[in-house]
């Protein structure tokens, strides 16, 4: 995979190469700017560690979300992720942690990561943000602390703010255009957050959230606002 060192997103700004031959068409296909090329990694599923660190050296960590991608876009997210241990927790903030204190990070970050699944269990970090990040928005009616309100404790100094979730949450992105907007508030148990941006083939223009008290509860209310959104 060759990918763009800056202004890549959302499966844009990379291309695929699965023969060497392939890698100069593909690096001129990205106007031959600065690129990394990565091996593939078999995995089982993409994981995200949404954290923040203060100016103080503070830093807190929100629990684990499981991503689900389309065409390279984010569709799906739910938190807690299902099957992650304490052990495998502790490891993965501990790196976080240390990754944004060596490099003097202040304010909410994100690492994703691709489990490999398995008894190990391995996690390959495939992407940092050092922002407030779209798998972080179901922290919003989802935690004690939503992302936003605590990047604004980071960087302004305050204690960090809780981070347990409140039930079992999912996120759901509205991508290319907004549904109905009475389609929506008839969706119960669901909370939709409109852009203030025209929409646009492929463009994430809102997202949906819930949050349940079982996983089965909360399930079902994605595969709702994943048909209400089209996804």
């Amino acid at each position: 995979m060759l990918k763009r060192r800056f202004g890549g997103y959302d499966g844009k700004g990379q291309r695929v190469i699965r023969q060497e031959n392939e890698a100069l068409a593909a690096w001129d296909e990205l106007g031959r700017a600065p690129c990394i090329c990565e091996a593939f990694v078999a995995f089982e599923r993409e994981l995200s560690v949404l954290g923040a660190r203060s100016v103080m050296g503070e830093v807190a960590f929100w629990p684990v979300t499981q991503n689900t991608h389309k065409d390279g876009i984010l569709v799906e997210s739910i938190a807690p992720a299902p099957g992650v241990s304490q052990e495998a927790f502790e490891r993965a903030t501990d790196r976080a942690s240390s990754f944004v204190s060596l490099l003097g990070h202040v304010g909410v970050f994100t690492i994703e990561f691709f489990d490999t699944g398995g008894a190990e269990g391995t996690w390959y970090a495939n992407e940092s943000a050092p922002r407030v990040h779209n798998t972080g928005h179901w922290t919003i009616e989802g935690a004690h602390t939503s992302q936003f309100e605590q990047h604004l404790r980071a960087v302004l100094g305050l204690e960090l703010g809780f981070t347990e979730s409140l039930g079992h949450c999912g996120m759901v992105n509205l991508i290319g255009d907004v549904p109905d907007l009475e389609t929506l508030a008839r969706l119960h148990g669901v909370s939709a957050h409109v852009y203030t941006k025209p929409g646009r083939l492929g463009r994430k223009v809102g997202h949906l959230t819930t949050v349940m008290p079982t996983p089965e509860d909360r399930d079902e209310a994605v595969a709702r606002m994943r048909a209400a959104a089209g996804a």
